[in-house]
């Protein structure tokens, strides 16, 4: 029955929701007529200006489709499912403990952003939600898309079948064939940060690499080499699983001066690092952290913008576009000398 709110937006949305689950259900089946304007609004106690919104949207998320003169018919589903999907539902799937994760955090700042400006209705998920129900979300229309943000360092299962069966994902951080991705290129930053190191007299710096393998993590290495080699230093990458595994490199890698850690590895770092060592620090964006390091910020926000659009712009097609790449930047910090006075220095 329906909720006599009223709110006559909410009224619509109610009918046209009503009308999707009775469609859906074979209540009323493919090819047949919908009963008429005046009927629906009887049934349903509103006025015409209200069944027209919710049939308008039905039409609109290909539905059903106008006769002039005969009224709404019902599109087959083996039609509709070659349509696009214009709900405008997308689930933005992040770890249990998305609050406590600052990247996290940031990355659904920018959904929400990019959400209001495209007037897309947002569903946060747990990332171990069971593949069956993901897919009967999408099959039941609930879900149009699904936004992959702030990945371990294996992807779900549900990712893979997802894209084997030709549903609109975007990923971000992840490259997946036929999938939507959103990157950051980290190059710009990387030769940043070396050029300081290198202004103030090192000749050698150390990448600390907590990531284990993934495709991202290894483009992401590979611009940290190339712009070492740009810059005429000497960059090392040097995987680590756990904080004694860092003291153990510092205290017998002594020719290392200059490092990039993650935040995670902050206390580690300074209780084995000598005095004089440079440090910079990879830290999303927003999130304030040491004014004496130089920091290199990865734009979370940006990233979770630039994701959701990618679905909008695709209509939340199979195949949602090109990879995006967003640089981050690097915050010269006053760990350096010759750039004490500097400020920021926004590589974009």
């Amino acid at each position: 029955m329906l909720n006599r709110s009223n709110n006559s937006a909410a009224r619509y949305a109610q009918i046209e929701e009503d009308l999707r689950k009775r469609i859906l259900s074979g209540e009323f089946a493919g090819g047949e007529a919908l009963p008429g304007e005046l009927v629906l609004c009887a049934d349903y106690g509103v006025s015409r200006k209200t069944v027209r919104k919710a049939l308008e949207n039905l039409r609109t998320q290909n539905f059903i489709r106008k006769h002039q003169g005969c009224g709404n018919f019902v599109i087959p589903a083996t039609e509709r499912e070659k349509l696009p999907r214009c709900m405008g539902k997308a689930a933005v799937m992040l770890p249990g403990d998305f609050a406590e994760n600052p990247f996290a955090g940031e990355l659904l700042a920018g959904i929400y952003k990019s959400a209001s400006l495209n007037n897309v209705q947002i569903s946060v998920l747990p990332q171990d939600t069971s593949c069956a129900s993901l897919l009967e979300m999408y099959y039941n229309f609930e879900i149009d898309a699904f936004l992959w943000g702030a990945l371990p360092e294996s992807l779900p299962e549900a990712v893979t079948e997802l894209a084997q069966r030709r549903i609109p994902q975007v990923v971000v951080n992840f490259k997946i064939p036929g999938t939507g991705a959103v990157l950051y290129d980290s190059y710009p930053a990387w030769r940043a940060v070396l050029n300081c190191f290198r202004a103030a007299g090192h000749k050698y710096a150390a990448f600390i690499d907590h990531s284990r393998q993934n495709a991202w993590i290894s483009s992401r290495r590979q611009a940290f080499l190339e712009a070492a080699d740009s810059c005429g230093m000497r960059g090392v990458i040097v995987p680590v699983e756990n904080e004694q595994m860092l003291k153990d490199f510092i205290l017998n890698e002594r020719k290392c001066s200059a490092y990039i850690t993650v935040k995670s590895y902050t206390a580690a770092f300074l209780e084995a690092a000598p005095p004089g060592v440079t440090r910079a620090e990879f830290t999303p964006d927003e999130i304030s952290g040491d004014p004496d390091v130089i920091r290199i910020h990865v734009p979370a926000q940006k990233m979770g913008f630039e994701a959701l659009r990618l679905l909008v712009d695709n209509h939340f097609a199979e195949d949602p576009g090109a990879e995006i790449q967003v640089p981050c930047f690097a915050v010269l910090g006053l760990s350096v000398a010759p750039y004490q006075n500097i400020g920021e220095n926004l590589c974009k």
